[in-house]
C-alpha cells in the first residue's frame, strides 16, 4: 500500500472512531437523562477525557504526532536558547 492510500485508510478509520464516539456519547445521553447513574459516570469521564484531549491539541494545534513533534521542537528551543544556540 502506498503512502497516499495509507494515509487516507487512516482518516477514514479516524473518521469512522469519532464518529462511533459521537454515536456511543449520544446514546450515553439519552441513558443518563433517563436516570441511568452508571451512564452519567461514564458521560462524565467521557467529559473530562475530551476537555483533556482538547486541551492538548489547542495547545499543539496539530494532530497528535505533529503535537508530540511541535512540543520536542520548542523543548530543544529552550534548551538551546539556554546554552545559546538560537537567542
Amino acid at each position: 500500500m502506498n503512502t497516499h492510500a495509507r494515509s487516507k485508510q487512516r482518516r477514514e478509520t479516524l473518521r469512522r472512531k469519532k464518529h462511533y464516539q459521537r454515536v456511543r456519547f449520544f446514546e450515553l445521553r439519552k441513558k443518563a437523562l433517563k436516570g441511568n447513574s452508571a451512564a452519567l459516570g461514564s458521560l462524565k469521564e467521557y467529559e473530562l477525557m475530551m476537555q483533556r484531549r482538547l486541551s492538548f491539541e489547542f495547545k499543539c494545534r496539530a494532530g497528535v504526532a505533529g503535537s508530540v513533534r511541535i512540543l520536542n521542537q520548542r523543548q530543544r528551543r529552550k534548551r538551546a536558547r539556554q546554552t545559546g544556540k538560537w537567542g
